[in-house]
């Protein structure tokens, strides 16, 4: 695999696909339960370059020459925290669904815990990795963290009222300003609010997806957004595209 220097990682995350310059790592082990389908990376692709496609820019400076992968690892592998230190990308780390960012000296990756099914998780994550990189790059989005923590804080304020897009704090949308965020991306390509699959598949169980497919309402979701929250509309419309996303990746096979 391009860009994994250590001969380990190098055999281990074998597999890698062109994101138009952004470098998606995964590996293919299903013995340790690590794997990730071919189909969830071109899942991913298609996502990041949707993500990107409004900030092409963004794509020079989150690739492998700038220190910057994207990797995706099974998520019962990374659950059970026993990542063999010689095929870590960033030292400690342990997690659950979800994902994280990490760096070590020059370079800075961002792993995606894959549960194989929900486009919520790539989105989410995505999200996370283009907020560090306008951090990392100011230049990109000059005013980019004094109008999310601004945003933020009106927001958070409005929750306190029971008012706005968020009307509770206790949201996990407002736990601060990335997370903020990384849920108004997930409603805006996918009108999935940070909780969404939580309660649906406590609700739906293995008809989740059909659901998920049912009851999307993107438009009312973005206007409801523009109503509630120009803010956070104003700043996801700046960079990213009106697209929507299939919440489903795939249905997941026995």
């Amino acid at each position: 695999t391009p860009f994994c220097e250590n001969v380990h990682r190098r055999l281990f995350y074998d597999k890698y696909i062109d994101a138009d310059g952004i470098a998606i790592l995964a590996p293919s082990d299903r013995t340790s339960r690590a794997n990730v389908d071919d189909e969830y990376l071109f899942a991913a692709r298609e996502i990041i370059l949707t993500m990107t496609s409004k900030r092409p820019e963004l794509r020079e400076v989150m690739s492998p020459e700038n220190g910057f992968r994207y990797v995706l690892v099974g998520v019962t592998f990374v659950n059970e925290v026993n990542m063999p230190r010689e095929l870590r990308l960033f030292g400690e780390w342990g997690g659950s669904y979800g994902g994280g960012l990490a760096t070590g000296g020059v370079d800075w990756h961002h792993i995606d815990w894959v549960p194989v099914l929900y486009s919520q998780y790539v989105v989410h994550e995505w999200a996370h990795a283009i907020d560090d990189a306008f951090d990392r790059h100011p230049h990109l989005f000059p005013d980019w963290g004094m109008r999310l923590r601004t945003a933020y804080s009106l927001a958070y304020q409005k929750a306190l009222q029971g008012k706005g897009f968020f009307d509770d704090p206790s949201q996990y949308a407002l736990k601060n300003e990335k997370e903020y965020w990384a849920v108004g991306a997930t409603v805006w390509f996918l009108s999935i609010t940070g909780g969404d699959i939580g309660s649906l598949l406590y609700q739906h169980g293995d008809n989740l997806a059909n659901e998920l497919q049912r009851t999307r309402q993107y438009e009312l979701q973005r206007a409801k957004m523009l109503a509630q929250d120009p803010l956070l509309y104003a700043l996801l419309n700046e960079v990213f595209p009106v697209v929507d996303l299939p919440p489903v990746i795939r249905i997941a096979e026995e």
